[in-house]
């Protein structure tokens, strides 16, 4: 069952430290995105040197750190919307289809 929204007086104060608050959470998500650009060269390096030498495991170490990714199936952000109004061949379709997420991660190397 959904809860009630929370009972809030609209102040000017509380009203000044929302607008504050959007600002700041608006320029995070752009330093979000420039931290996003700026390392998906990096990853994609990362993502084909363990293509290259990872094996079957798709792990690796290289100059003290180890290297692995991971796959797994993405669920597209407009599955539930999509799904309240598809034909059952559709979302067969749908889930047939979906989309691979290679995820890359780092971690110093433990001896």
């Amino acid at each position: 069952m959904a809860t009630a929204p929370a009972k809030v007086a609209l102040t000017k104060k509380v009203l000044t430290q929302y607008l504050a608050s959007d600002a700041k959470r608006l320029a995070l998500g752009r330093q979000i995105d420039e931290l996003e650009r700026q390392l998906k060269p990096v990853k994609e390096a990362i993502s084909a040197h363990i293509d290259q030498v990872g094996g079957s495991d798709r792990t690796t170490t290289h100059h003290g750190f180890v290297l692995s990714a991971t796959e797994s199936l993405g669920q597209p952000k407009y599955k539930d919307a999509f799904l309240a109004i598809a034909t059952e061949q559709e979302k067969a379709d749908l889930e047939a289809n979906r989309p691979t997420v290679r995820k890359i991660h780092v971690a110093p190397e433990v001896k």
